[in-house]
């Protein structure tokens, strides 16, 4: 018995009369509490939150994603090339005036 003081920790057995048990699963843990709300209790941030899980899960939807994720495929399999573009920023004037003084050197 070399290991009597090791254990499994705390075993736990869950039993659910659920047909797909494994759907509760599908839903992010910082998701939950919004559905013990009444849906007039929720606000805007939950009810967005709320959509756009069920629009990522929901099988009904699933041609439209599949259609989504085939189109920014064929976006990105075009190869164009993107750059970042900089615009011009207030800067105090000892910024600019030692970038200017810098330039004439």
């Amino acid at each position: 018995m070399r290991h009597t003081t090791r254990n499994i920790g705390r075993f736990r057995l869950s039993i659910t009369t659920n047909q797909n048990p494994s759907a509760i699963t599908q839903v992010p843990a910082r998701m939950v509490p919004a559905f013990d709300k009444p849906l007039s209790d929720r606000d805007e941030k939950e009810k967005a939150d709320l959509a756009e899980v069920f629009r990522s899960i929901a099988p009904s939807l699933k041609p439209t994603r599949d259609q989504v994720a085939k189109l920014e495929k064929s976006v990105k399999d075009l190869g164009i090339v993107t750059a970042l573009i900089m615009g011009e920023q207030d800067s105090p004037v000892w910024v600019r005036k030692f970038l200017q003084a810098c330039l004439r050197l």
